[in-house]
């Protein structure tokens, strides 16, 4: 394991992942027989180690292509190296695709939203050295706790960023947004008990004060409580009641960003690609627009991951 990925569901494990000389999350990116997979988090059993001593074998890319894609046909044909297959990866770990239920460990600095609980996460940031604070994934560890609303942790990576790389716009323009939600009194759902104790729902209480003026359209605020509501579901792995509160906020505003993205997760967790394409995109917090991709986009730019 590198230094952003390690082990954090120890139940997960299964003796299957030593049948196999190579186990590494899934590049679902790629259409081929050749996706497995990423060697941040991964096991290598030592024949393959003692194959790639093969003088034919040169580094070619980032080491973990090299052996899964560059010489991984050679590495079968000639030395009988087993690859997993891409069910048995999913369960070993996860990188740049949104884990199905909870599998053994992980790769990737942008996805410590999902593993490092807030509080930790904001103190964790301090210690970033200035190689990790000016890395494309750390920015896009940024972009992943402002769409899950972790605005402190947000707020403490843009901060970070802006240490190395004064005036970077992105940075300012997210840390102003992280740090306005982060002082911002938390929004109940609107059939959650009112926070002021009055023992009426919110919707019914202080939440009628911030109806939309559009009768029976819910305002923004409570839209978004939804997601976030949703959003805890999802990562609990109830992916039946997200999708409910997802299409419950599409219903009343059909463009909310957030809740067609994590819709479309949903699609693609299930291999519903037809559905989950038209819904993914790149969220921009800031601006609330979207960036749709297809179905040939990857999420590398080189080594940039999601």
């Amino acid at each position: 394991m590198q230094w952003d990925g390690y082990a954090i569901n120890p139940a997960a494990w299964r003796s299957e992942f030593l049948d196999v000389d190579y186990i590494g999350a899934k590049w679902f990116w790629h259409s081929d027989a050749m996706r497995v997979g990423n060697g941040g988090f991964s096991l290598r059993s030592r024949k393959l180690l003692m194959a790639l001593l093969d003088p034919r074998i040169v580094l070619t890319d980032a080491e973990d292509v090299t052996i899964g894609r560059a010489y991984r046909p050679l590495l079968e044909r000639e030395y009988s190296i087993l690859f997993a297959p891409e069910s048995l990866a999913d369960a070993f770990a996860f990188e740049a695709a949104y884990p199905i239920g909870r599998p053994f460990g992980f790769h990737g600095l942008f996805n410590f939203c999902r593993v490092v609980p807030a509080d930790e996460l904001t103190e964790l940031v301090k210690h970033f050295t200035p190689p990790i604070a000016r890395s494309p994934q750390l920015l896009q560890l940024g972009r992943n706790c402002l769409a899950m609303g972790m605005w402190r942790p947000a707020a403490a990576i843009f901060r970070r960023i802006l240490d190395e790389a004064p005036g970077h716009a992105e940075a300012e323009a997210s840390l102003a947004t992280a740090a306005a939600n982060a002082v911002a009194p938390r929004v109940a759902g609107r059939n959650d008990p009112c926070p002021c104790g009055s023992g009426k729902r919110y919707k019914n209480c202080h939440g009628a004060l911030g109806e939309s003026p559009t009768p029976g359209v819910p305002a923004a605020p409570a839209l978004d409580a939804r997601v976030r509501q949703a959003l805890a579901l999802h990562q609990r792995g109830d992916a039946a009641a997200a999708e409910a509160i997802y299409r419950e906020v599409l219903a009343a505003a059909p463009d909310h960003p957030q809740a067609q993205h994590f819709l479309g997760v949903i699609h693609y967790q299930r291999r519903e690609l037809d559905a989950a394409l038209p819904l993914l995109g790149t969220l921009d917090r800031v601006t609330g627009q979207r960036t749709r991709v297809s179905q040939q986009s990857g999420p590398r730019a080189g080594r940039g991951r999601p």
